[in-house]
């Protein structure tokens, strides 16, 4: 499948931004596999998602710097990644229809592929970087600002950190010194289907324990603990 002129021209209406040199987004949309099933073709999507990648995160950056002049550079990472997630990507692209549009080579074209979160956000992310090609860096903005600002400018502290305990815990020591979280093992029991790990965590003074079923799980249950007690 191969969007048509109009397609076309209805997707840079959602994307607030039209394009100077039209292939250049019909090659962002263009999947691998669409391009090994066609020898003559030169391109995919791939260069321009990697070009993509780094504008995503350089927009994303200066926002985040410019709007939340209090968070720490770990803070900041952190919400970058967030607000770059495939998930979110996915989310983005499917609401502009990309999964309608992506050229999928045969053996590929399948509603399961067309609707897969990595196809997706590789394309969100490739169309980004056909527009930084197309028109610089004024027109990657529009598109990312039509898109992703106030996504990102809704973020908020507890989505930072929803997921990600051990983070947030050592946020929280950082700002008051150098020192990092230590992290012991104290107890791995039970059969290897059923493994049950204990983990102590260590850090400005207090300690807590938490269990899971992997050592990892086990790490983000003990920084919860520490929070936890924290905010008693």
């Amino acid at each position: 499948m191969e969007a048509t002129p109009e397609q076309l021209t209805a997707l840079e209406s959602r994307l607030g931004y039209a394009f100077a040199e039209p292939y250049l987004l019909q090659t962002a949309l263009t999947h691998p596999s669409f391009r090994h099933e066609h020898p003559g073709m030169q391109t995919d999507n791939q260069r321009l998602e990697f070009l993509g990648d780094a504008v995503l995160g350089l927009l994303l950056a200066e926002q985040l710097f410019l709007e939340r002049p209090n968070a720490d550079e770990g803070a900041l990472t952190v919400l970058r990644s967030r607000c770059a997630n495939g998930t979110i990507l996915a989310e983005i692209a499917r609401e502009l229809e990309l999964d309608n549009l992506l050229r999928l080579g045969r053996g590929a074209n399948s509603d399961g592929n067309r609707c897969r979160d990595s196809n997706l956000a590789a394309a969100i992310e490739a169309v980004l970087g056909a527009a930084w090609i197309d028109g610089g860096i004024e027109a990657a903005r529009a598109i990312y600002a039509r898109l992703f600002r106030d996504r990102a400018g809704v973020m908020q502290a507890d989505d930072l950190w929803r997921d990600n305990p051990k983070g947030e815990l050592q946020a929280h020591v950082q700002a008051a010194g150098p020192d990092l979280p230590v992290y012991t093992l104290i107890a791995a029991e039970g059969p290897d289907h059923a493994r049950r790990y204990r983990v102590r965590v260590e850090a400005a003074g207090y300690s807590a324990v938490g269990e899971g079923t992997s050592k990892r799980d086990a790490e983000k249950a003990a920084a919860r603990a520490w929070l936890a007690q924290q905010r008693q």
